[in-house]
């Protein structure tokens, strides 16, 4: 329990050869058979799969075993890491007018993919002579999380 309420994705369910009790998750009973629309099904052994995992079933599972009078739980987290994204709202500040060159990049954090993010890398290109532009190149290379999200580059 968080806060005094049942966190999303918890289940209980009894175990003999078949459960003895319907199966729950967050209240709602889980046929034998499964339940296409929110994709869980129990399996023979017992076992609890989801299927398509997304973001609604992120959370605290509790899996209840029940034989005869006894009882043991065993709970989990089911957490969902995915690619973090581009910032947004970059912003690139000219900080003197000779060569070489010196910005200020500023930007806002993208999603962090749902995990903590330890650094940020810096890239740029430029317009060659021909009017074509360059690969990316990473230019500043570890600005730590903490430093978030200003840095100079030149």
């Amino acid at each position: 329990m968080r806060n005094g309420k049942i966190p999303p994705g918890t289940f209980s369910y009894g175990y003999d050869a078949l459960p003895a009790e319907p199966s729950l998750l967050q209240g709602i009973a889980i046929p034998l058979t499964g339940d296409a629309v929110r994709r869980f099904v129990i399996n023979a052994d017992g076992s609890l799969s989801i299927k398509q995992v997304g973001p609604d079933n992120i959370g605290l599972y509790t899996c209840t075993i029940r034989v005869g009078t006894n009882e043991q739980s065993i709970s989990a987290w089911l957490r969902i890491i995915e690619k973090p994204s581009m910032p947004q709202s970059v912003y690139v500040e000219l900080l003197n007018e000779t060569i070489p060159a010196r910005v200020r990049v500023s930007w806002r954090e993208g999603f962090d993919g749902n995990s903590p993010l330890i650094k940020h890398i810096v890239q740029m290109r430029t317009i060659g002579p021909t009017g074509l532009w360059s690969d990316w190149e990473s230019v500043v290379d570890n600005v730590p999380s903490e430093l978030c999200c200003s840095t100079l580059v030149g």
